[in-house]
């Protein structure tokens, strides 16, 4: 089957490690193998690379997680705008803070994509960094840059030996084969039952081509490096949502609220991820990558990123009237949660 991913033979370190000398085999059909705990993304994996990975989808959640990597990194500032009136909504500047130099192919791609027009007045350079660009006037002007940004994790993630093809583009022939086959097997039922007492005959090819319109989101295949990365990635996810348990590990590192932020909102847990570190009080102090009015804490904080979050996900994928949707959502990790209007000062 095209779409059984693979893995190492041998011990669970082989098949995380890909390291196995024996070979490769299918991934048995419901098995769940282990998950050891990571502590650290793996092989420094970037928040975006980790939802294209597990669920085969780069959803835009995945470049909303991007953006916010990347304001941690010290790339821009997320500045947050309180909303304005009774039915107002808030809004968001990202002001650029240097050049894209070091950054992934996708990553860049993004960057210069959201500062593309940023030399001009809206609202132009500010005193403390370099131009800026308010979130909602990306609206209806992002969606094709998204697209760009979208095929270059694609591509990046089967450059990195994770996927035999690209999963978009599997799951697009096995959709296209399966209409092929469910056109064709239909137009044999009606001529046979029209020219003879066999239509029954073809109506098996019309309903295995449905099946294959149906199955193509599952045709995409994992190698085996893919396989291990998947499951170090999901010991890493288990380390973000169980953090609140261990949390007097985090008393002398907080650096790590911030560094690992733009993970929990790939994996939808900043609540669980906040909590780990509420007991602090005080402010972390890689937070000032995100400027808001209100004064700090670790919920209201979250809340906003929740917030922001969302907001750029619609935002990014809005198209023009009449040009048809870019796709919002799909995939295993999206719906990180809207969360509340928040903010602070941090």
């Amino acid at each position: 089957m095209n779409g059984r991913d693979r893995r190492a033979i041998g011990s669970p370190v082989d098949v995380a490690y890909a390291t196995s000398q024996g070979g490769e085999q299918p991934v048995p059909l419901f098995e769940h193998g282990p998950t050891p705990v990571e502590y650290a993304p793996p092989d420094e994996i970037r928040p975006g690379q980790v939802g294209t990975l597990v669920d085969e989808v780069a959803n835009p959640l995945d470049v909303t997680a991007t953006i916010v990597d990347l304001a941690v990194r010290g790339y821009l500032r997320i500045e947050e705008t309180p909303k304005r009136g009774l039915f107002g909504k808030p809004d968001w500047r990202l002001v650029r803070l240097k050049e894209g130099d070091g950054l992934l192919r996708y990553e860049k791609l993004l960057f210069e994509g959201l500062f593309r027009h940023a030399h001009e007045p809206e609202p132009g350079a500010d005193e403390d960094g370099g131009p800026a660009v308010t979130l909602s006037k990306l609206r209806r002007h992002f969606s094709a840059r998204l697209q760009s940004v979208q095929d270059s994790l694609y591509e990046d993630a089967v450059k990195r030996g994770w996927f035999a093809g690209r999963p978009d583009r599997v799951r697009h022939n096995w959709t296209k084969r399966g209409w092929e086959a469910a056109v064709g097997g239909t137009a044999l039922v009606v001529l046979a039952a029209a020219k003879t007492h066999l239509a029954l005959i073809a109506l098996p090819l019309a309903l295995g081509g449905l099946v294959l319109v149906f199955g193509a989101r599952w045709m995409p295949r994992r190698t085996p490096k893919g396989t291990g990365m998947v499951r170090r990635v999901l010991g890493f996810r288990t380390y973000i949502e169980t953090a609140e348990v261990e949390e007097s590990r985090f008393a002398e590192r907080k650096n790590l609220f911030s560094q690992y932020l733009p993970f929990a909102v790939v994996f939808g847990c900043t609540e669980k991820w906040a909590r780990a570190f509420a007991h602090l009080g005080d402010q972390p102090p890689e937070t000032s990558w995100y400027v808001g009015p209100h004064p700090f804490t670790v919920a209201s904080f979250t809340s906003s990123i929740d917030h922001f979050s969302v907001a750029t996900a619609g935002t990014i994928t809005s198209t023009p009237a009449g040009s048809g949707s870019s796709g919002f959502g799909g995939g295993g990790f999206s719906g990180g949660g809207g969360g509340g209007g928040g903010g602070g000062s941090w």
